[in-house]
């Protein structure tokens, strides 16, 4: 179960480092060239004889095999991903103490430009994020300090260090149709062998490696489908941010976890570091989770868009009050007074 959970939480890019260390340290696993085939499959060919030296290996599963040893903790056994994304993630983790903040930082990472750069407003992405435009002010400049130098600025020639590589997304949609990455993922199975001239003990080893092998393709098939429903429940139950440019709605796991027959705590775990190609740019999967206001049923995202549509669309020499506004949206004044005010709208007497 600990594996089970510790490789469904895996971005793509890590899951990828991970299972090429479990194929190099199990002798039953073997990667080979995808021609067609199932990925994670036992292979059909005739079987194997193995020597005693195939087995001087250190499984990453003996935690499950000698109830006797110590367990690592799975994140011993995750891999390092040596990515500028990954090591700005690291400093993030190490520097922000709240949730709130070390997810602003998470979309900062996000919108940085291939150059290193940040084009993007911050207005602009707290809009999106539901994130209080004063939680990015507060971390951005703290960002801007982290390693390598130059990075977060405006300014391509002072960034010094290799450029940050484009986000490795875990979600594509392709119209109405949503996948799951598989791209850079190896392909492997189990190797087939012999066991009719080994020992008592070789005997006990292989079915300890196989046992385990089976674990790994068991979790990593779990990893795919459970993406690939949260992935289609995700743009069913956002469709209007999908198909029709739309703002965000409200949505949380426990929704999303009863239409596909999950517990919410599975679905925050899938959720969690995960990026969704989509058709309108890519995001965190967990942008698509966004709060619903105190008052009324549209996310803060949508009432911001509506608010600004409203007023663009208002008669000049009747402009919309906040009372008015609050009722065609169905939310408090109160929320609307807070909104217009973060957008830098004035007031309807100062819109004459």
């Amino acid at each position: 179960m600990e594996q089970a959970f510790a490789i469904l939480k895996m971005p793509v890019t890590e899951l990828s480092e991970y299972l090429r260390q479990s194929i190099d340290e199990n002798p039953l696993l073997e990667e080979f060239d995808h021609t067609g085939e199932d990925h994670y499959r036992e292979s059909a060919y005739s079987p194997l004889e193995f020597t005693e030296e195939d087995f001087h290996f250190v499984a990453p599963f003996a935690s499950y095999l000698d109830p006797d040893e110590e367990k690592p903790t799975w994140e011993e056994r995750l891999p390092q991903v040596n990515t500028l994304s990954h090591h700005l993630l690291q400093q993030a983790e190490e520097e922000f103490a709240t949730e709130k903040e070390r997810l602003a930082a998470l979309y900062l990472i996000g919108s940085l430009e291939s150059d290193g750069r940040l084009l993007t407003p911050l207005e602009e992405i707290a809009a999106f994020s539901n994130i209080p435009l004063a939680v990015f002010e507060k971390i951005f400049p703290i960002m801007a300090q982290f390693d390598p130098p130059g990075i977060f600025t405006g300014n391509a020639q002072s960034f010094d260090k290799t450029p940050p590589p484009p986000v490795d997304p875990d979600l594509i949609q392709k119209g109405e149709t949503i996948e799951v990455v598989k791209k850079g993922l190896p392909d492997f199975r189990l190797r087939p062998l012999s066991i009719n001239h080994m020992s008592k003990e070789d005997k006990a080893f292989v079915r300890e490696r196989m046992q385990a092998a089976r674990w790994l393709i068991k979790n990593i098939e779990t990893r795919q489908n459970t993406l690939q429903k949260i992935g289609e429940a995700v743009f069913h139950l956002q469709r209007p941010f999908f198909t029709d440019q739309q703002a965000l709605l409200p949505l949380t796991y426990k929704e999303v976890a009863e239409k596909i027959h999950l517990h919410p705590s599975t679905v925050a775990r899938a959720v969690e570091g995960k990026w969704f190609l989509t058709e309108r740019g890519v995001f965190p999967l967990k942008a698509f989770f966004p709060e619903k206001i105190e008052s009324g049923p549209l996310s803060s995202e949508a009432v911001k868009e509506r608010l600004i549509k409203l007023i663009q669309e208002e008669d000049i020499h009747a402009p919309l009050s906040d009372e008015e506004i609050s009722k065609r949206l169905g939310c408090s004044r109160r929320v609307i007074a807070k909104y217009r005010s973060l957008l830098g709208i004035p007031s309807s007497r100062k819109r004459r």
